[in-house]
């Protein structure tokens, strides 16, 4: 497999990878509670969310829609975890 090119390393539990117009990629980042877009070029690019996104998709006006399971916190032990209040904005067009 000659033709693999690893264009992220260190990312927190990857998950619902959107590929865009551009060949980019953004996906989630559960651990680390962010959004990245990915790209051959440039460096990732990160935007932070609140609690653990999980799925992100494009709806059909361009925006990104991000599910979210609404945890901010949670023990070490998992034996608790607080909602999210509203959640903002996170990706822009």
């Amino acid at each position: 497999m000659s033709d693999v090119t690893i264009l992220a390393t260190g990312l927190g539990f990857p998950e619902g990878p959107v590929v865009c117009h551009d060949g980019s990629v953004v996906l989630t980042e559960i651990r680390h509670g962010r959004c990245t877009r990915v790209t051959p070029d440039v460096a990732p690019a990160y935007s932070r969310t609140r609690g653990w996104p999980k799925r992100l998709a494009i709806g059909p006006d361009g925006a990104f829609y991000l599910c979210n399971n609404g945890v901010v916190g949670m023990s070490k032990a998992r034996r608790w975890a607080r909602p999210a209040p509203r959640l903002p904005p996170l990706l822009h067009r």
